[in-house]
């Protein structure tokens, strides 16, 4: 049943506590928590961020975080020796810690025969990296609670795990799928695939479609493009995602199919957050933000089709002009946003976005439009194991540790 017919509000968990010390208060709780509830992490990562401070970072934070019972990373676009490298930089946690090359010919062994058992994996990507680690950790019966954040976070502490961790691991609070969410913000308005093509996109398929569930459903979470999510391993078993950028997008589409709105939450990670900005790419559909939106718009209207939404020609000539008519007002609603809190604002790098992006959509609807195959949704892990027993054991063999 649609989690959506179920008539509660999403839970939303604000941050209101003064900034947290060195020390947070939440760390010893989920000390005494996770003994029960054993609580992993996986980093998806790009080999681009090798050696950055952003990940440097990150690592140095982690190697506090004494609740985790086993970090995986997902090494994408990598050659054999910065598997090593990969593997140095992670060595000396307090838990068991491993990198999956997601090129490894063990792992391109295992997707080639999944895909001669017609379950497609689809090309290298974000979802297909963040599918293999998790399968890796469900090979460990004893984790209860799987989470992931990206890789490229610069305002990053530990704190934003622990808040994004803590309603699933409480034993009294029964959550079994957590969102985060945050401001994203340096001297300007950052953000600009949530502000100026999801949430235009999103709310001109409302305008022209009506309040359907899902729409509804996606539309309630403030940041619902944010990498940083946990849920629980039962539900990771059925959970089915994408294997491209559109991977939060189709997460929570999965998880509208699956999930009663009781036992979802969101939670505000940080107060400010700040990652790696990719570029915008506005003559390469293949590449950057450009192929990003793509992904996301796509995924969003495959998602209408298994609803049962019939996405005629016409409608999706009317979802793009009001899509366009949304975007000025997204541009107006940034440029008021970034005055009043004394930020930078460049009004002719939006209206580039606006402009890539309205390339995106369109691309988006050929797609749909020509029945071509859009965005690879990969098989949950209970269908994949059914193609393949033991898959999980595979890819957790195919994990190298970090000594």
């Amino acid at each position: 049943m649609a989690a959506v017919s179920h008539r509660v509000p999403i839970a939303t968990l604000s941050f209101l506590a003064p900034d947290h010390p060195a020390e947070s208060p939440l760390a010893e709780e989920l000390r005494l928590f996770s003994r029960q509830r054993p609580l992993a992490l996986v980093l998806p990562c790009h080999v681009n961020e090798l050696g950055s401070q952003a990940l440097q970072t990150i690592i140095e934070s982690l190697r506090h975080a004494d609740y985790l019972s086993e970090i995986i990373i997902g090494l994408d676009g990598a050659r054999r020796s910065q598997l090593d490298e990969a593997r140095r930089l992670f060595k000396g946690f307090p838990c068991k810690t491993s990198v999956l090359w997601t090129s490894s010919p063990a792992v391109r062994k295992t997707l080639a025969y999944l895909n001669q058992q017609n379950l497609p994996v689809g090309a290298p990507g974000k979802g297909r990296n963040l599918w293999l680690c998790i399968g890796a950790l469900l090979a460990n019966r004893e984790i209860a609670i799987i989470a992931t954040h990206d890789c490229d976070i610069r305002t990053y502490h530990r704190h934003l795990l622990e808040r994004l961790c803590y309603p699933l691991v409480h034993p009294d609070f029964q959550f079994v799928f957590s969102k985060g969410y945050s401001s994203r913000y340096s001297d300007r308005l950052h953000g600009r695939v949530m502000r100026l093509l999801f949430s235009p996109f999103l709310c001109a398929l409302r305008v022209i479609l009506g309040d359907l569930p899902l729409l509804v459903f996606i539309d309630s979470f403030r940041y619902a493009l944010a990498g940083e999510t946990a849920l629980t391993t039962n539900l990771a078993w059925q959970l089915r995602i994408p294997s491209d950028w559109s991977v939060e997008v189709g997460m929570l589409a999965g998880i509208f199919r699956i999930c009663h709105l009781s036992t979802i939450v969101q939670t505000e990670v940080a107060r400010r957050f700040d990652h790696k900005h990719r570029d915008l790419s506005p003559n390469n559909p293949k590449l950057g933000l450009h192929r990003m939106a793509t992904d996301i718009a796509l995924s969003l209207l495959q998602n209408l089709l298994i609803e049962g939404v019939p996405l005629s020609p016409s409608l999706l000539d009317c979802i793009h002009a009001e899509y366009h008519y949304q975007t000025k007002h997204s541009l107006k609603i940034s440029a008021a946003q970034a005055a009043i809190n004394g930020l930078k604002y460049d009004r002719y790098l939006e209206e580039l976005a606006v402009n890539t992006f309205l390339q995106s959509t369109t691309e988006a609807i050929a797609t749909i439009s020509s029945q071509s195959i859009g965005s690879i949704t990969l098989p949950s892990h209970t269908e994949a194991s059914l193609a393949c027993p033991g898959l999980q054991t595979i890819l957790q063999a195919s994990a190298s540790p970090c000594f």
